[in-house]
């Protein structure tokens, strides 16, 4: 009897420390804006070889179309992946596409046709994930803000919302709890502040959705 009550005990406070140990991480809000580090340019020119239709006919009209792409890693992310950028300057149907490589594979993150692109990013990494949120924009005719997020232990990416319909009509931005452990949404307002680059000046306003791991993310296959 007395070694049950020892195995139960033990049972019972190895699942008091694993509990423990999953304490929820913090959020830190990064901004988008041009890195000094250098890009790869050969491993996004076999990717949008393969995965973009109207890849060669760009190339063709501009043969040093990757002389446009741009590092945006930010610091924080430097050990983990990188993100590439294509600058607006020259208007190809490449200007703005971000790609976040990781592991050495490409994965291609929001869209920017028509809106301002990925405008922020927040990221966390604690015993329950390590997730890299962005917002962007985009929109012919109707403006859309979207939420997406990459998860680094599934390399998978998800969106909030639907391609189609995000936010429409509005900016939006992220916002943190007090001790930074709550990612939220907020009204913004977004400018320009290099067009090039794709960089912004974004002034947020008031909070419209409290905690982020409230809503329901849909897996998107970016290859389709």
């Amino acid at each position: 009897m007395k070694k049950v009550l020892c195995v139960i005990l033990c049972v019972l406070l190895l699942s008091f420390a694993s509990g423990c140990n999953k304490t929820k991480g913090t959020y830190t809000i990064l901004p988008m804006e041009e890195a000094d580090g250098t890009v790869d340019k050969e491993i996004i020119d076999r990717f949008l070889t393969d995965n973009s239709s109207n890849y060669k006919e760009i190339q063709k009209n501009v043969p040093d179309v990757l002389s446009q792409l741009m590092d945006i890693t930010p610091e924080a992310l430097q050990d983990k992946c990188a993100i590439y950028k294509f600058r607006n300057k020259f208007g190809t149907g490449l200007a703005g596409n971000t790609y976040l490589v990781c592991d050495n594979k490409v994965f291609p993150i929001g869209t920017a046709l028509g809106g301002y692109g990925i405008t922020e990013f927040a990221y966390i990494n604690d015993s329950n994930q390590d997730m890299l949120y962005f917002i962007y924009s985009w929109g012919s005719g109707i403006h859309r803000s979207h939420i997406g997020a990459f998860n680094f232990n599934t390399k998978e990416i998800t969106d909030y919302g639907g391609l189609i319909e995000g936010f429409q009509g509005n900016d939006i931005a992220f916002c943190l709890s007090k001790d930074n452990k709550t990612l939220g949404i907020c009204e913004a307002t977004i400018k320009w502040t290099n067009y090039d680059t794709g960089e912004v000046e974004i002034t947020k306003g008031k909070r419209i959705f409290i905690d982020i791991d409230a809503f329901a993310f849909t897996s998107i296959d970016k290859e389709e």
